[in-house]
């Protein structure tokens, strides 16, 4: 399980972390496996936050082919709430789901934000970023920014 920044990086991976750290600029860590990434945030996670925990609609981004998706395609016209079926319509089309501030709503990856937090005397925050697509949405994407 990924506890701890040491957890995070790999002999390789720290230099760059540590160049990106000095510089304030974002910096993208992707799983070595997708088990690893799995691990931290299954996917009956993202479900449950998208249909039962009322993820707050401002932390969700949703972007299909490089563009962002108007809100009105996922987001209820009535209540302001994400519409879980019209996400799932969209994965056919390849979006990729952003979820703003994760560590503020999964506990393990709260875990994981407040170590490296301590580790480096820093405020971070973890984004998630899960695609449906066979190509990447997004030229970088940080999962990890320093303030």
């Amino acid at each position: 399980m990924i506890r701890t920044l040491k957890d995070l990086l790999t002999e390789s991976g720290a230099e760059e972390f540590f160049q990106h750290f000095v510089e304030k600029s974002q910096w993208l860590k992707r799983a070595e496996s997708p088990s690893a990434a799995e691990r931290l945030l299954p996917w009956a996670e993202i479900d449950r936050l998208v249909t039962k925990a009322g993820l707050p609609p401002e932390q969700l981004r949703v972007v299909v082919n490089r563009n962002a998706a108007d809100a009105n395609m996922y987001l209820d016209a009535k209540t302001g709430w994400i519409r879980s079926d019209a996400l799932q319509d969209m994965t056919s089309q390849g979006a990729t789901f952003v979820i703003n501030g994760i560590s503020l709503l999964v506990p393990g990856i709260a875990e994981l934000a407040a170590n490296i937090e301590r580790e480096l005397a820093h405020a971070v925050n973890i984004n998630c970023y899960a695609s449906f697509a066979s190509t990447r949405h997004f030229m970088r994407m940080p999962t990890i920014t320093t303030c």
